[in-house]
């Protein structure tokens, strides 16, 4: 009796777990089901690259900008709307990651809880999206800008519609460019500049210094300073285009008079200045059809120098403004203080983000609309009653070369961060072909020191070959991926003047290549994770924007495509050891 007690008591714990397991699982797949169905490795919705059983999207007057036909997505007939609207709908393969057909994708295939993606009447009836943008006035806004890259977005502030949007550098996604990973001229391709980037912004910096003088200074209708086309301030000087004399804080916005708000910022304040740029939205994430924006920025404190603090005032220095944000708060002065948050599909808007009072609302408002009445001219807007500001950033050479370098680089980790991810995909979803060729590994390394980052010059590097042929049958392209991954993570690791070792071997049937450095080391505990994805070791040295934990993970991705494996061990007296171990090619040669 008692045996068969205490078997029943494991069969009721079994059943039990069984039960809660099975719930667990229910839940999950109510919550998480459409994300699961719909991943890009997914060979029922995306077939050699393309995305199939898609719903059709069109625009607000019917334009059909994509839809599936004999099997394959095809887009809108015209080159410059297919360019103009890449960002706002996506691409066949996925790499927009914030655009239409990735951010609603489950509706788009007919995806339902109850028959998942099972073509049914019920599914067909809801997979077309209608869009608020015109696609004839997005491909104007493309068509302006000339060959040059930036962000255009243009919404109804009233009713949160979305009239234009536009992202460059673009492509067109009938017919993706050949080099579109490897050519300069699409670095940042598959960003959405609208979201997901900043800018300087230049004088349109100034209606947030002319807000805070509005909180701070009681006397800033009736306040004048002296333009005299440049000044000393603290340890630099700040320089306008012309002589102003004296002005108002009207007529200085009108032209655009950097000495004035350098003055007026001087009265104000960097930390007041700071609160003031905070409640109009800087350092905050905003939403757009479920994506956070990237945030706008300052950078003042109460320890900025009084030089920075000036250019600051004027949308300089280390001021950054992300388009999105700032039509937000264009909306906002027009609307009184508030503005619904902009869509692009749904209906009517259920958001809306308060920047300002209403009081200074109706101040900028006024002064906006003087700027176009006195300053810019009426003439130029053909009729409409507009109000504006102007920006450019005006910056020394030097400088300028500077934020473009960073802007470049940004935009190419930012790019590789969505290659490495969609690589590592594809090869754990069995989606991605290996194009095997017989290689010398030093080969291999020869190949990957030519894309290594530049960074490698402050590091001492040495390749010590084998003696023996370390010949593989590989992927070449994705094993040289895998090998400036591995000298990237100890070029990124490692103080300047570090030693880093590649050194390759065959031993037993196998090809190894190690990288070595002697850097401060991964902790034990760090190394039994540090080929998840996105998990990042914390060791002081990495730059915590650019350190999201894939490349590692793409390495094990590949290693194992390869039948191989990939290991992480301490170095001796310090630093790491990363391993890759591969099958050595079965050749054999024929004797004479």
């Amino acid at each position: 009796m008692k045996t068969t007690g205490f078997r029943s008591f494991v069969l009721y714990i079994l059943l039990f777990a069984f039960c809660g397991g099975f719930v667990w699982f229910l839940i999950n797949l109510a919550l998480n089901g459409s994300t699961w169905a719909t991943q890009p490795y997914n060979g029922h919705i995306y077939g050699d690259d393309t995305a199939v059983s898609a719903g059709t999207i069109t625009d607000r007057s019917g334009m059909v900008l994509a839809k599936t036909e004999d099997g394959s997505r095809v887009y809108a007939e015209s080159e410059d709307i297919r360019r103009a609207l890449l960002h706002t709908v996506g691409d066949s393969s996925g790499y927009i990651g914030t655009a239409v057909q990735a951010v609603h994708r489950s509706q788009l295939v007919g995806y339902n809880p109850i028959t998942g993606l099972a073509r049914t009447v019920l599914s067909d009836l809801g997979n077309n999206l209608v869009l608020t943008v015109d696609a004839n006035a997005s491909a104007a806004a493309y068509n302006a800008f000339n060959g040059r890259n930036g962000s255009a977005f243009v919404y109804n502030y009233k009713t949160g519609e979305v009239l234009v949007k536009v992202s460059a550098p673009t492509y067109d996604p009938m017919n993706v460019p050949e080099d579109l990973n490897d050519n300069e001229e699409y670095n940042g391709v598959f960003l959405d500049h609208t979201l997901s980037s900043t800018y300087t912004p230049g004088s349109i910096f100034k209606l947030v210094t002319a807000a805070a003088a509005m909180e701070y200074l009681p006397d800033w209708d009736t306040r004048t300073y002296t333009c005299e086309e440049e000044m000393d301030i603290g340890s630099g000087k700040v320089t306008c285009l012309n002589y102003h004399g004296e002005l108002n804080l009207e007529q200085a916005l009108g032209y655009s008079c950097n000495l004035y708000f350098a003055q007026l910022a001087e009265d104000i304040g960097a930390e007041n200045l700071k609160k003031k740029a905070e409640e109009m939205g800087f350092g905050k994430n905003f939403s757009f059809d479920s994506v956070t924006t990237d945030k706008s920025s300052t950078n003042l404190s109460s320890s900025t120098s009084a030089i920075d603090l000036a250019w600051s005032s004027v949308g300089q220095a280390d001021v950054m403004a992300n388009p999105y944000h700032m039509a937000l708060l264009m909306g906002a002065i027009a609307n009184g203080g508030s503005t619904p948050e902009p869509y692009l599909t749904g209906g009517k808007s259920r958001t809306s983000y308060t920047l300002t009072d209403s009081s200074t609302a109706a101040s900028l408002h006024s002064m906006m609309r003087n700027n176009v009445v006195n300053y810019y001219g009426e003439y130029l807007f053909d009729g409409y009653s507009l109000c504006a500001k102007t920006g450019t950033a005006e910056l020394d050479d030097q400088t300028r070369r500077g934020m473009l370098l960073s802007i470049r680089s940004d935009a190419q980790w930012l790019n590789a961060t969505v290659e490495n991810l969609l690589a590592i995909t594809k090869l754990e979803g069995g989606g991605m072909h290996l194009a095997t060729t017989l290689e010398l590994m030093d080969d291999i390394v020869e190949e990957a020191l030519r894309h290594v980052s530049p960074a490698v010059r402050e590091h001492d590097l040495k390749v010590v070959a084998c003696d023996e042929p370390a010949l593989v049958n590989v992927d070449a392209r994705l094993m040289v991926q895998l090998v400036v991954n591995l000298v990237n993570n100890a070029i990124t690791y490692t103080p300047a003047g570090s030693h880093i070792v590649i050194s390759i071997g065959v031993d037993d049937g196998h090809v190894t290549c190690s990288v070595a450095d002697d850097g401060p080391g991964i902790a034990p505990e760090d190394r039994e994770r540090i080929f998840e994805s996105f998990y990042t070791a914390n060791h002081g040295l990495a730059d915590s924007h650019r350190s999201v934990g894939l490349g590692l993970s793409l390495c094990r991705s590949i290693a194992l495509a390869h039948g191989g494996s990939i290991e992480v061990a301490a170095a001796d007296p310090h630093g790491s050891v990363f391993t890759i171990e591969l099958p050595a090619a079965d050749v054999s040669f024929d004797k004479e």
